[in-house]
């Protein structure tokens, strides 16, 4: 009976761990597609094609965060389990630092020459898109300040928190995509979209300084 009763508190707990963490990546997965929607349902789907070719490509400058991200993962959980916070500030601060300058270089490519990059690599009619991929570029490199907040929150058991925030900042972002597309098109996307990006990060880090009295970010 003990031996069931460890089973489903088992299960429980990783219940407890996984659905979470399920509603973040589904919000995370609806916030990257969102804005294309919303472009093809409210202007057309040949915009909504240019945008999505913008998009994907300042995924670029996100990279360097998630490098980031996979290398502090497993640091930040050892130093959690050892309850030693103040070594997990510094790493968070320093790397989030990195990952902020390191970005800007391809955000600087992205954002100057970004008509030229969408020409080359894809063709004419997508240099379009080079507004919003300045826009998008910008909101990354913004985002990146801030550091590895949601690896720091899924590491140290605040996986609730992290869903939360991500599920209300995804509604934010709807709201404004379906509000800034009417007025502004493709580029009132961008915008709608890398402001609630840049909200979500800060929204992640003030969490965790109030919760855990960690800074995250070298600006804050």
């Amino acid at each position: 009976m003990s031996r069931v009763h460890g089973e489903i508190n088992s299960v429980r707990f990783y219940l407890r761990k996984s659905i979470p963490m399920m509603i973040t990546a589904t919000f995370i997965m609806l916030n990257r597609q969102v804005d294309v929607i919303t472009i093809g349902i409210l202007i057309g789907k040949d915009e909504a094609g240019i945008y999505q070719v913008a998009a994907r490509s300042a995924e670029l400058v996100a990279i360097v965060l998630a490098v980031v991200n996979v290398v502090i993962g497993p640091v930040i959980a050892q130093l959690f389990a050892n309850k030693n916070l103040r070594d997990i500030e510094k790493i968070a601060v320093s790397t989030s630092g990195i990952a902020t300058m390191l970005s800007l270089i391809p955000a600087s490519i992205l954002i100057f020459y970004g008509d030229f990059f969408l020409n080359i690599i894809y063709g004419p009619e997508f240099s379009a898109g080079a507004n919003s991929l300045a826009i998008l570029s910008s909101a990354i490199v913004i985002s990146a300040a801030f550091g590895s907040v949601g690896v720091i929150l899924n590491m140290t058991g605040h996986e609730n928190g992290a869903a939360f925030i991500t599920a209300i900042v995804g509604v934010i972002n709807i709201l404004s995509n379906y509000i800034l597309v009417l007025m502004y098109g493709a580029v009132g996307a961008a915008v709608a979209t890398g402001f609630s990006f840049i909200i979500w990060h800060l929204s992640l880090s003030l969490y965790i300084k109030k919760f855990l009295n960690i800074r995250t970010s070298f600006l804050l």
